[in-house]
């Protein structure tokens, strides 16, 4: 691997890494991303996040001694996975700032990144003019307007699918070209589903059991499916099952702060639908401003305004931190 620092002051936090992949213990420490619960320390095996790392560079199609680009931090499994891809593929690996900026430094094209939807929105935004081949998205849902854009890049994109667990991601959802819910398998992995709905990954590689998450898909077959949502952030209002991803995803089109759908005990539906929003300046919603996007029964019966979200290491929202943050007596109606 031949190493470009775009930001120098990156070079202590890679350093760091490349010694630990080079020591002889058999294992890396990984941090998971705390999203959905408390974050904790696991310990990988340096031969799977091998095998991880082939499998994706083998069904990408990213030829040897190819251009890289790591903007993503290496404290997350994300960041740490490109430098094993990279050192795969013998590649030159240009890395720059962990930001929305990730890109302004850079003038060579790139055969092969990864970012978060913050960075993939900046740089079909602004530096679209710089050539990159492949591009993997994850960290977070991408809303429909930015899988729009996506769709119309000359870019090949993939969102990911996947957890620390996992090594990364196991399925991978094309972006590019044409709009599709559809994740497909990496090699040698395949899926199926428990009594709930939740997904069970089957990676005999790196692991002998099936891992069953809290993930609800709909099974295309054993190689694909389509994601609805997380079990533990199932909505039950007045009886009817509410996966909050699936509301964000159309609700996408609508509103262009940072926000996440909720939801809040009612005394007569169980758990009402609540819509928390990161903003500083003061924000109205009606019913109808929903009509044309959600069905009744899943507007959102009241809104909260924070001027700011609790982020986890990984930069994804903390839900339930940030719902900490929520008053009370701050709550509007919209229904």
């Amino acid at each position: 691997m031949r190493l470009h620092f775009a930001d120098t002051s990156r070079k202590k936090s890679i350093t760091a890494f490349l010694k630990e992949w080079e020591n002889s213990t058999d294992y890396i420490s990984v941090n998971t991303s705390g999203s959905t619960g408390v974050p904790k320390t696991i310990q990988l095996r340096k031969d799977h996040m091998l095998i991880s790392a082939r499998k994706t560079l083998s069904y990408l199609k990213i030829p040897p001694l190819s251009t890289f680009h790591l903007g993503l931090s290496t404290q997350t499994i994300a960041g740490k996975m490109m430098l094993v891809r990279a050192l795969v593929n013998e590649a030159e690996l240009i890395v720059s700032e962990v930001s929305t900026k990730t890109f302004d430094k850079i003038k060579k094209p790139i055969h092969f990144t990864a970012m978060v939807p913050l960075q993939l929105e900046k740089y079909l935004q602004e530096n679209s003019s710089l050539p990159i081949e492949t591009i993997l998205v994850g960290g977070a849902a991408i809303g429909s307007d930015l899988a729009q854009k996506a769709a119309k890049s000359k870019a090949a994109i993939f969102h990911t699918f996947g957890m620390t667990e996992t090594i990364s991601h196991v399925a991978l959802k094309a972006l590019s070209n044409n709009i599709n819910n559809t994740y497909h398998a990496l090699p040698g992995i395949s899926f199926s589903t428990n009594i709930n709905n939740e997904l069970i990954i089957s990676f005999p590689e790196i692991s002998e059991l099936p891992i069953t998450t809290n993930d609800v898909v709909e099974i295309i077959d054993y190689q694909s499916f389509k994601w609805i949502g997380r079990s533990d952030f199932c909505i039950n209002s007045g009886g009817i099952k509410l996966f909050p991803e699936e509301l964000e995803q159309r609700l996408g089109r609508f509103i262009s702060h940072p926000y996440f759908i909720s939801s809040m005990p009612d005394e007569h539906l169980g758990q009402a639908v609540v819509m928390i929003i990161q903003s500083n300046i003061p924000l109205e919603f009606t019913k109808n401003d929903f009509n044309d996007l959600l069905n009744p029964f899943e507007i959102p019966k009241y809104f909260q305004v924070l001027e700011n979200f609790i982020s986890t290491p990984s930069g994804k929202i903390s839900r339930t931190l940030t719902q900490q943050k929520t008053r009370n007596n701050a709550w509007r109606k919209i229904l």
